[in-house]
């Protein structure tokens, strides 16, 4: 099977794609700084319904992406998941613009090292912005599920900027 790179692998998202990636026979390297309130869990205090450091494939590097990618190795991942972010859902978006830029560093960090790594596939995960903005106001915010994105109303903007 082939090697593959999850950043953000300790989140929710990275945790579930991680378990499929390891369960298809993949050797995944998985890397993520555990940063607090990111919804990220170490490895070595178990993941919740399946434990990662039972597969052979597995290799966790806890650092944060951007020192991952400045030290990694060049070529070899046949696929590159990014999952790396700095959480927040809408609130961060509007209220916490320095997270927002660190945001897109990681991103940026990513991208130039996928270009020097040329990994075979690169998938980016983001979808903060996809839920519609009256769920996630202080005032009335709720459990986000994908259920409530809907394309044919209120869709948040990433930027804040406003199409009418």
């Amino acid at each position: 099977m082939g090697k593959m790179l999850v950043t953000g692998a300790a989140g929710f998202v990275g945790r579930h794609l991680t378990r499929a990636l390891l369960e298809a026979g993949h050797e995944v390297h998985a890397v993520d700084s555990l940063r607090p309130l990111t919804g990220a869990i170490d490895p070595a205090a178990g993941w919740p319904l399946f434990e990662p450091r039972d597969w052979r494939g597995f290799t966790f590097y806890r650092m944060d992406c951007r020192d991952w990618f400045a030290a990694a190795p060049q070529a070899g991942f046949d696929a590159a998941f990014h999952l790396a972010a700095l959480v927040g859902g809408r609130l961060m978006i509007e209220r916490n613009p320095l997270a927002v830029a660190e945001d897109l560093g990681i991103d940026a960090a990513f991208f130039q090292w996928a270009a020097g790594a040329r990994p075979g596939r690169c998938v980016v995960f983001s979808s903060s912005a996809a839920y519609p903005v009256a769920l996630q106001r202080a005032d009335g915010h709720v459990l986000l599920a994908e259920d409530m994105i809907r394309f044919d109303g209120d869709i948040g903007m990433p930027d804040m900027s406003d199409i009418r």
